[in-house]
């Protein structure tokens, strides 16, 4: 056991690292790619509005399956589900071709949004649980670094090899190549021996009401971080006119923030508690994208995206210690599944209106708009949960800080 933490859940992590990494590259480059095929800032929206929305009808199959199958068996089908729909996106050059896949893509990444909390929560006891999602985190942001490097670059090395090709064709190229980085995943998890058994009792969702007030202060806050985050890349494109490759360094740039800022994470929690920590966290994300509202000179935006996300980050382990920690090992699968449920619901309308008030009225006054809205997140939460008194030796330290820089 490595620094304490199992080796199933060591493995885990290396298959995380290899589908986060594909999927970057492929979220970092889908929605430049439509731009080369010329659709807007409003479309493009609405298609990653579907896609949200086709992750809200895949939630619940999505913990059925877990049910039935294995939490192992899921995963590979959601490798191998990713892939496909990634190639029939690629395929669709109509706005009603690209909504259609889109919905469908949805539903397959919904399998790991349901799949990957609870299989932390049942390789990692209660002792070391908030050290495990910490960890989960940061070797994500850590694959998001090299990914959106070698994604910033991709379509430029492939040009020394296919001249001819459009730019278009280039992104397209790049996106597949991504999308056979996920099937590699497959190799490491059909290891997941720990996953891999069949649960055939009936799914369980809590049900108490701390829980509900949970999820209703998640919900406010999924609207306003699913606002502009799919769109954050053609902001720096079309909006800031940068070249992809820039894109791709930003991009990486952020996840190195994001690094910084799940080290400092644990000690705010456990200095103010989970519940202020996360709130005071909610707060900077909003300053954040206020002062980003406000800049124009593509670097200083840079700069500031990447505190934003910083700041945004910091509270993801805090929000699922805090679900996991309140629900029993029966209740794990269903309570991921509701959680990406309302995540994605939320997100799904977000990102849709947000599309349409960057096309009718700028960025400006749409990141402004999204930071009032962080901000009534942090009062929300506040609210509804009751702040518990800061907690002491169940979050993550210093020393799970060098664990997760090793990672």
């Amino acid at each position: 056991m490595a620094g304490g933490l199992p080796p199933q859940l060591l493995l885990f992590y290396v298959v995380s690292t290899i589908y986060v990494s594909g999927v970057f590259i492929i979220f970092l480059l889908f929605n430049l790619y439509l731009l080369d095929l010329g659709f807007n800032e409003q479309k493009i929206g609405l298609i990653s509005g579907t896609l949200a929305a086709g992750s809200i009808l895949g939630n619940l199959p999505a913990g059925w399956l877990a049910q039935r199958i294995g939490l192992r068996n899921t995963i590979l089908a959601c490798f191998v589900g990713v892939a496909a729909t990634t190639a029939l996106r690629l395929s669709a050059v109509s706005l009603a071709m690209q909504i259609g896949s889109s919905a469908l893509s949805g539903a397959v990444l919904a399998m790991w949004a349901v799949c990957a909390p609870a299989a932390v929560g049942q390789l990692a006891d209660d002792r070391i649980r908030p050290r495990a999602f910490s960890i989960l985190f940061a070797s994500g942001i850590g694959a998001g670094i090299l990914s959106g490097m070698i994604g910033g670059i991709l379509p430029g090395g492939l040009a020394r090899i296919w001249p001819t090709a459009s730019a278009a064709d280039l992104k397209r190229a790049a996106i597949l190549l991504a999308s056979a980085v996920v099937l590699g995943a497959i190799v490491p998890a059909v290891r997941l021996r720990e996953l891999g058994a069949r649960v055939r009792r009936r799914a369980i969702y809590p049900r108490s009401s701390v829980l509900w007030r949970f999820f209703a202060a998640l919900a406010v806050w999924s609207l306003a971080t699913g606002a502009f985050a799919p769109l954050a890349g053609v902001y720096f494109s079309q909006h800031l006119h940068l070249r992809v490759e820039e894109v791709g360094s930003i991009f990486s740039g952020s996840q190195m923030s994001q690094v910084a800022a799940i080290l400092v994470a644990p000690i705010v929690l456990r200095r103010l508690g989970l519940v202020k920590g996360i709130a005071s966290m909610q707060i900077a994300t909003a300053l954040s994208l206020a002062v980003l509202s406000t800049l124009t000179s593509p670097w200083q935006a840079a700069l500031m995206y990447g505190v934003f996300t910083a700041f945004q980050w910091m509270s993801e382990p805090g929000f699922y210690s805090l679900l996991m920690d309140k629900v029993k090992e029966e209740e794990r699968e269903g309570a991921s599944a509701l959680m990406a449920l309302v995540t994605s619901s939320c997100q799904a309308l977000s990102v849709s209106a947000s599309g349409i008030v960057v096309r009718h009225c700028g960025y400006a006054l749409a990141l402004k708009a999204i930071a009032g809205m962080a901000l009534t997140a942090s009062l929300v939460l506040v609210w509804l949960i009751q702040p518990a008194a800061p907690v002491g030796n169940d979050l993550p330290g210093p020393a799970s800080g060098a664990a997760i820089i090793s990672d």
